[in-house]
């Protein structure tokens, strides 16, 4: 049952994000993030400008990994897409990276 969990909190932590509706998210779903967010399932960011993208990347990253680490970072394209990777530890001592899909704001003011 635990991949279930996991799979169903991604797609709500993805369906949060991408709709700009961000209901906080339970001690379960935090929990049960995975460690890997793979840009095949980015999260989807829309956002109007690369200030407005970065803060929202930052809230939903604070949201569903708390206490983590510094973060490294790595911008990649790919089929007309526009991802920002972050790589970090989570507060349990777990490398971490998720990708965000930053197509929507990615070189706009």
């Amino acid at each position: 049952m635990r991949p279930f969990t996991v799979v169903l909190g991604v797609a709500i932590a993805v369906a949060a994000c991408s709709s700009g509706l961000q209901p906080p998210p339970t001690s379960a779903m935090i929990a049960s993030m995975p460690d890997t967010i793979p840009c095949e399932k980015a999260v989807k960011v829309e956002a109007g400008s690369e200030r407005n993208g970065i803060a929202a990347e930052r809230r939903w990253l604070d949201g569903y990994y708390p206490n983590h680490g510094a973060y490294g970072q790595a911008v990649a394209r790919q089929n007309g897409r526009t991802f920002d990777i972050l790589t970090f530890r989570r507060d349990n001592g777990h490398e971490a990276s998720v990708c965000f899909d930053i197509t929507s704001f990615f070189g706009r003011q």
